[in-house]
């Protein structure tokens, strides 16, 4: 599409497209690369799933992309897919042109082109009938946090900040032994909250068991920073890696111990957050995990 013209192809019939695309998407949540930067097609632990991704993504590439593939350059490219093609991440896929040269010469779209999504019409009518009769948004949300553990007051702060822009309101529950847990439910649910939200820290993780079974006696949707709880029946988390931090305060330690002053060491931002959702639980709850949501997942818990 120009500002002057508009230009239509043919595909392939649809149940072929579909069955191509359903197959790139089934290939992408099993792809060793997902959810990491460092797996590239020569190394070693990039496996066979990974190899039949590449396989699968270039044969849907060259069936969408290639009668237009002279003509893409490095335009913004608009994608409204329809049926299957809703769960491809297009960005993901490779350039056509890419395809043509030498080994090694794969690349993303999202390398060269801005990739805007929208849904189709018959995407928008399906959405509306399934949700009709959806639950409303929750309102209400407690905090269950340790006063005393450092960031948390940051945390809240820029959680009521969220709150306050999505129109909720917000009720702070601190926790700093275990017997602060009776009175801090008791309260949650006088107030009648309609969600949880669960910050990181030693107080909670130690009773991450009793807040999860909480949670799914008064069916409250629960978001936790850390993947534990999630794994203990939490419904969400999204937070740092706590494997790799811990692996990095072993290399500051062992710095430490050979010699560097502490002073002149660099301060490290966790680089890697992690997304887990716990589909046991969002079912007991009533909630539908979007497709696209659990495409994000690096965690899924059936």
């Amino acid at each position: 599409m120009t500002p002057a013209t508009i230009n239509s192809y043919e595909l392939p019939r649809r149940e072929e497209v579909e069955a191509a695309a359903k197959r790139v998407s089934e290939l992408m949540s099993k792809s060793p690369g997902r959810g990491s930067q460092t797996a590239e097609p020569g190394d070693s632990s990039f496996n066979e799933a990974g190899r039949e991704f590449l396989t699968a993504a270039a044969g849907l590439s060259r069936t969408l992309l290639g009668p237009v593939a002279g003509k893409l350059g490095k335009k913004r490219l608009l994608i409204v897919a329809d049926g299957a093609l809703h769960y491809v991440s297009f960005g993901a896929l490779p350039d056509p042109n890419s395809l043509n040269a030498s080994a090694g010469g794969w690349q993303p779209l999202v390398v060269e082109h801005e990739i805007v999504n929208m849904p189709s019409a018959s995407t928008l009518a399906v959405l509306r009938r399934e949700l009709a009769g959806r639950r409303p948004a929750e309102k209400a949300v407690a905090v269950l946090a340790d006063p005393g553990h450092p960031g948390e007051q940051r945390e809240l702060r820029e959680t009521q900040s969220a709150t306050q822009r999505l129109g909720m309101t917000l009720s702070y529950h601190p926790v700093s032994t275990t017997a602060d847990f009776e009175t801090a439910f008791e309260a949650i649910i006088q107030e009648h909250a309609e969600a949880l939200v669960v910050f990181p820290g030693g107080i909670t993780m130690s009773q991450r068991q009793q807040i999860a079974e909480f949670a799914a006696q008064h069916q409250l949707p629960s978001v936790f920073g850390w993947k534990e709880y999630v794994e203990a029946g939490g419904l969400m988390a999204y937070g740092p890696n706590r494997v790799q931090t811990t692996k990095r305060v072993a290399v500051y330690v062992d710095k430490i111990l050979k010699g560097a002053k502490p002073a002149d060491l660099p301060v490290e931002q966790p680089m890697k957050f992690e997304l887990s959702l716990n589909l046991q639980t969002a079912k007991a709850l009533g909630i539908t995990m979007p497709p696209s949501l659990l495409l994000l997942a690096d965690e899924v818990i059936q």
